[in-house]
Order: structure tokens, then C-alpha cells, then sequence
């Protein structure tokens, strides 16, 4: 991690400690309205961040239910094979 990242990383840490410990979606939406406006970004753009975000939200929803169906397996498997002995 460059420089650069370590102290986005540092600020967004402190940014998120500072806020309330139960939000609504409401409010979480209106953080990031807030943020893609205070950095004057254009509908186009704000949205290519909002579909990124999404995919990479799908992406890890899909490696989760992959990990769980392949957990899953194994637990079968494994009573399969005692089930034979």
C-alpha cells in the first residue's frame, strides 16, 4: 500500500469511528451523496462509482455463498462417508 493509500485508509478509519453507531440506510446514502458531492463529480461519474460499488458488493455475495455451498458439500460428504461405514 503506497503512502497516499495508507492515509485514505487512516482518514476513512477516523471518519467512520466519528460516526453513529446505528444508522439507517437512509443515512448511510446520505454520507455517500454527501462525499460524491463534496468532490463536485458530474451525474456520469457518480454513477460509474455507484455500479462499481455494487459489483464489488455481488462479487463478494457470490464468494460467500460459494465458500457456504462448498462448506456445505463437504459436510455432506463427510456424513455420506460415515453414513457407508
Amino acid at each position: 500500500m503506497s503512502g497516499r493509500e495508507k492515509q485514505i485508509a487512516e482518514c476513512t478509519q477516523n471518519f467512520l469511528s466519528s460516526l453513529p453507531k446505528e444508522m439507517k440506510n437512509g443515512h448511510i446514502g446520505a454520507v455517500i451523496c454527501t462525499i460524491l458531492e463534496a468532490f463536485d463529480l458530474d451525474h456520469e461519474e457518480r454513477a460509474q462509482i455507484c455500479e462499481g460499488v455494487v459489483n464489488v458488493m455481488l462479487e463478494v455475495d457470490m464468494r460467500s455463498d460459494e465458500r457456504a455451498a462448498q462448506a456445505a458439500d463437504a459436510v455432506l460428504a463427510r456424513a455420506a462417508a460415515k453414513a457407508r461405514k
